[in-house]
This record gives structure tokens, sequence and C-alpha cells, in this order.
């Protein structure tokens, strides 16, 4: 179990957009759950960004907003460009933990399963948010598959911050 504790300060941000393969008309499991992990996009080159703030204390996370306007996902995985902080508690499965906010709705919480953790799956979108340290930053990667072949990420590079 990793320990995730800390105020972390945005300072980086990326869009990453792409379609799962098809095999024999579908798409595996395996993909799916690579996508949803963030194992992918290891090479990813981040943009310098502010304006977002999450505190990790005690297996539980709360964020604040101010100026970030990046294409970030709400609760349900919706684009959104006005993004709404978000709390509730970090899932920690190995060295990851998943950020599971409040408010999700009943039919939409998803069980946990397979070393994952998604904050969403209504049928149609699963919407998983995952964090892990790197070189002492947080790196969080919201990811979003729709209709089981459509993908979406959202890299987010934290660091420490200072003066806390």
């Amino acid at each position: 179990m990793t320990d995730f504790s800390g105020i972390w300060e945005l300072i980086g941000y990326a869009y990453i957009n792409d379609e799962l393969p098809l095999i024999n008309g579908g798409t595996s499991v395996a993909d799916m759950q690579s996508w949803l992990i963030g194992s992918s996009d290891a090479n990813q080159k981040a943009i310098e960004s502010c304006g977002l703030r999450i505190e990790i204390d005690d297996g539980h996370f709360s964020e604040t907003v101010t100026g970030f306007s990046e294409l970030m996902f709400d609760i349900e995985g919706i684009q959104v460009s006005d993004y709404q902080p978000m709390r509730g508690r970090v899932h920690s499965i190995g060295s990851i933990g998943f950020l599971l906010p409040h408010g999700v709705p009943d039919y939409a919480s998803p069980s946990i399963e397979n070393e994952l953790a998604a904050r969403y799956a209504d049928g149609d979108t699963v919407v998983c948010d995952s964090i892990r340290l790197v070189d002492n930053n947080l790196i969080r990667k919201a990811a979003v598959i729709t209709d089981e072949f459509y993908v979406d990420r959202v890299v987010l590079e934290y660091r420490i911050a200072t003066g806390t």
C-alpha cells in the first residue's frame, strides 16, 4: 500500500484520444483494463498547467480548482472545460490508488474487481481515476471508455505543494 498523503498542486497536463483495437469485431477485456489503468502512455508529454489541487489524507481526497480550464471529465466521464472539484475516498490496490468520488449514482457504482477500481460504470461508459507516485510526483490518470471502443485519457502531474 502506498501513502499518497499530502497537498498536491498541478504542474502538467496531457490529453489523449484514441480507439481500442478491434479483434473479431470486439475489444478485449485486457485492452480495456490496460487503458483504464493507464499503462499505455508512458511517453506522453505533458504541457505546463496549474489551477488544480488535490489533498489526500487518511484514505480520503478533496480537490480545489482555481483557474483550471483544461478539458477534464466530470464524475460520469463527460468532457467539461469548467471542471467541478470532487471529494471522496482513495482505494489502494498495490502501488496504485483509485479516486472514488462521492455522488456517483447507485446504478453506476461499479464493484472493485481484477485489480481495478472504476469510479463510474453505467453500461455505456466506464471511468477510472488512478493515481501513482513517480519520481516524487503524483501522476493521475482519468481514463474513459465509451461503447467499449472509444477511449480518452487526461494525465495530470502534481508535485507536493510548497509552504503547506
